[in-house]
């Protein structure tokens, strides 16, 4: 597995860094600055290739623990789980064993895919950048996570929380369809949609069917769902619960009945 992983990693920077005409056209905008997501370190080796000396590093989930190591931050195992652990901050004697295994294996493997890989291929084409001392050189690390509700961890001056950080799209009227189901619902509405990357039509039928028995328990609230198959006829028989394959989350978020929203 590390193997097919650095294998990945290498391929994935091979294209990147020989990709010239892209580079070419990035290279005459003269950015700034740049960012980089760490989940392919390779984009260091593309910063080399613009001529980009000003850069910061980020990651699209909480903090994990084998970005810290590069960081100079304390690993803690003892009370932080791994980012494919389901253990929480209180852990037993037995899961904090587990959990520091769990490291291990988490570097090891993070380390083979994320950076051994893409080092490679920045060896070939650009001796002497050392991918692990451009994440060191970064001048900040943006963090997708809340600080105030994320799991209490060790960092330093250069990382920075930016969970919820977006840009707002003024909203606009709803399609008489999404309106009738607000207008229909007695309590309000709740909408349902786990984005575009966890689709919901791919989820095991016992999940789905919880979803919809728990929706069912609500009568008197509608529940509007991003479900991207229509074949599956999976709200037929329940009256409150309505699909589509594709939502204007934006305005359906502005609606003054909207109750929640569940997501991942």
């Amino acid at each position: 597995m590390a193997v097919e992983s650095r294998d990945l990693g290498k391929s994935q920077c091979d294209f990147m860094l020989n990709d010239h005409e892209t580079n070419e056209l990035l290279r005459k905008e003269k950015f700034d600055i740049g960012i980089v997501q760490i989940c392919d370190c390779c984009g260091f080796g593309v910063l080399e290739i613009l001529g980009i000396k000003k850069y910061i590093a980020t990651y699209s989930s909480s903090m994990v623990l084998w970005v810290n190591s590069y960081l100079g931050i304390p690993q803690s195992p003892s009370f932080i789980p791994t980012l494919f652990s389901s253990y929480t901050e209180q852990m037993s004697f037995f899961q904090r064993t587990k959990n520091f295994i769990g490291v291990l294996f988490e570097y090891y493997i993070m380390d083979q895919m994320l950076v051994d890989g893409p080092q490679k291929s920045v060896d070939e084409i650009l001796p002497g950048v050392n991918l692990n001392q451009r994440m060191q050189d970064a001048a900040l690390l943006f963090i997708n996570s809340d600080e105030l509700i994320d799991f209490a961890s060790p960092i330093t001056s250069k990382v920075v929380h930016i969970g919820a950080l977006g840009r707002t799209t003024p909203s606009k009227p709803l399609e008489r369809k999404y309106l009738d189901i607000f207008d229909s619902a007695k309590r309000g509405v709740i909408y349902v949609s786990f984005g575009t990357v966890v689709l919901s039509h791919n989820m095991p039928i016992h999940l789905k069917k919880a979803f919809l028995e728990a929706f069912s328990e609500f009568p008197d609230i509608n529940f509007i769902w991003k479900y991207e198959n229509r074949s599956h006829n999976i709200a037929e028989g329940y009256d409150n619960v309505f699909t589509f394959p594709f939502l204007p989350q934006n305005d359906i978020l502005a609606h003054p009945k909207l109750l929640a929203f569940i997501t991942h």
